[in-house]
C-alpha cells in the first residue's frame, strides 16, 4: 500500500506540474489506473483498503509515514 500510495502521490505532484505525459493531461485517472496495475491490483481493491486504513487511523498513519520516508528518500519535498 505504501508504494502505491507513494506512486499515486507522486503522479498528483506531476499532474499539478503539468509534467504528465500530453495523454494523460486533464486525465490524470487514467495515470492513477496505470499505477494500481503496476501494482497488480484493481481502483475497487484500493478503495476497500483505503477504508479499511480510513478505520483504522494508527495503521494509516503509519503508511503515509511510510510514503514521506520514500518521497523524502526521492529527495522529493512535501
Amino acid at each position: 500500500m505504501t508504494e502505491i500510495i507513494t506512486d499515486l502521490q507522486l503522479t498528483d505532484a506531476a499532474y499539478k506540474l503539468e509534467l504528465l505525459p500530453d495523454t494523460y493531461n486533464n486525465q490524470p485517472q487514467k495515470y492513477y489506473l496505470e499505477i494500481l496495475t503496476m501494482h497488480q491490483t484493481d481502483s475497487a481493491t484500493y478503495n476497500r483498503s483505503m477504508i479499511y486504513y480510513a478505520e483504522n487511523p494508527k495503521l494509516l498513519k503509519k503508511i503515509y509515514m511510510a510514503v514521506e520516508k520514500n518521497l523524502q528518500s526521492q529527495n522529493i519535498k512535501k
